[in-house]
């Protein structure tokens, strides 16, 4: 019976660190956000979202958005992304949800196309 349940317990174990391995090489080299950050920052493409299902809603403003991704407590690089958030919100109260700093997305130089935005703050 003890030989089952270590061996329950292991297999958990491997299975966690699998998937904790995993997350960290997705966090550290496939993050979408911070490819759209690394692109900005090398010039080499504008627009932040182009697409999607998630869209600005009825009375939304758009905010692009450069933040830190965590990774529990630790840091790991820093992100560029589109937010929708309620047209009442001012920049400083976005850059306080998010705990970055942002800008108003619109006009001729929007970088979030067509009010595309990959989250919404309520």
């Amino acid at each position: 019976m003890s030989a089952t349940v270590l061996r329950c317990i292991g297999g958990g174990v491997l299975a966690l660190t699998l998937w904790g391995v995993a997350q960290i090489g997705y966090v550290a080299l496939l993050c979408p956000s911070h490819q759209a950050w690394l692109n900005a920052r090398n010039g080499t493409r504008s627009i932040v979202v182009e697409g999607g299902e998630t869209v600005r809603r009825t009375h939304d403003a758009v905010f692009v958005c450069e933040t830190t991704h965590h990774l529990g407590p630790v840091a790991i690089h820093r992100d560029l992304d589109c937010y929708c958030a309620p047209d009442v919100m001012t920049v400083a109260d976005v850059e306080r949800s998010v705990f970055g700093s942002c800008a108003a997305d619109s006009g001729s130089n929007a970088r979030c196309a067509l009010g595309h935005c990959n989250n919404y703050l309520p």
